[in-house]
């Protein structure tokens, strides 16, 4: 399996299909994953014990809303 490296986290993982993978494809995947949250991703948007957060993908603190709008306003 050749990975895009432009591939997003999320379309690589709607279109692995795991039935299938070998381990090397998993590992590879996984390590693509990691370089990707390393590089492009900076923060998680979600939902952590009922509340609606936002977790740095860096040092996996929670950050304030004040500290990512910040961010995207930079």
């Amino acid at each position: 399996m050749k990975i895009n490296n432009e591939l997003d986290a999320m379309n690589l993982l709607e279109e692995l299909n795991l039935d299938n993978a070998s381990i090397e494809e998993l590992k590879e995947v996984i390590l693509h994953l990691r370089r990707q949250f390393k590089t492009r991703y900076s923060y998680l948007v979600g939902e952590w014990q009922h509340a609606k957060r936002v977790k740095s993908t860096r040092d996996g603190q929670f950050i304030s809303k004040d500290a990512l709008i910040k961010y995207l306003e930079s």
